[in-house]
Order: structure tokens, then sequence, then C-alpha cells
């Protein structure tokens, strides 16, 4: 466990797992999750007002417009979403037109650094940070 925080929820499979923590100090609320064998694992909670999704997407499966739904402002995702895209610092794209594609759509603004390791983070626009909680 870590300390100062409560698991708020998980999905168990053979192969991963994925869980959300949140601080002991902060009051949460279950939203959704994912249902059973979902193109794109995620869980979705309110914590103090924020809607957090974490995702998870095996790296075998394609990623669809659908599987990954939207909940309303303010709102962050965050998570392992296997997508790759030449304009995040990758050498080709993987799924990752079909993730840049969600953004513009649903008003979401894809957060990455181009000068740090490939990785980015989506944010609805309403901050500029890419962190979430302090640690």
């Amino acid at each position: 466990m870590i300390p100062n925080f409560s698991i708020s929820g998980s999905v168990l499979s053979r192969k991963h797992d994925l869980a959300t923590f949140v601080h002991e100090q902060l009051e949460w609320a279950l939203v959704n999750q994912s249902p059973e064998k979902s193109e794109a694992e995620w869980l979705c909670r309110d914590v103090a007002g924020y809607k957090i999704i974490n995702v998870y997407k095996p790296s075998r499966r394609r990623l669809t417009p659908t599987a990954i739904p939207t909940f309303p402002h303010p709102s962050r995702y965050a998570g392992d979403f296997n997508c790759q895209h030449v304009n995040w610092g990758y050498r080709k794209t993987s799924d990752g037109e079909s993730l840049d594609s969600l953004t513009p759509t649903n008003n979401l603004e894809l957060m990455y650094n181009p000068m740090g390791a490939a990785s980015f983070s989506l944010t609805d626009g309403t901050s500029a940070s890419t962190r979430i909680w302090p640690s």
C-alpha cells in the first residue's frame, strides 16, 4: 500500500492490474468503470469535484472512439494508453491518431512534453498543469 492513500477502485486481470489511489484527506465517490473485456479498461472517480479517469489500454487492442468515455468538466485522464504518435516523440504512429482525434471532439487538450521522454496526458483545458494532486 501507499502511505496516506487509499485504493478507490481496481480492475484485476491475469496480465495486468489497474488501480486508482486517492489521498486519505480527499473525499471521493465512484462514478463508473469499464465493463468486463472492454478494449480499454478505465475507472472514473469523483475526487473533490474533479472527475479522475484512470485508463489502461492493452497494447494489442485497438483504440476506437468509444473505448474511453467522456465525462463532464472538470476532468483528468491519466494512465497507460499504449498509443504512439510521431508528434509526441515516438518514431511511429500506433493508435495515436485515434487518441489525438478524441481531444478536439470532446473539448480535451492533449498535453505532452516534447523535450522529455515520450509521454502525454489529457486535460479538459481548465488547468495547464499535468499534475493532478500534490505528492
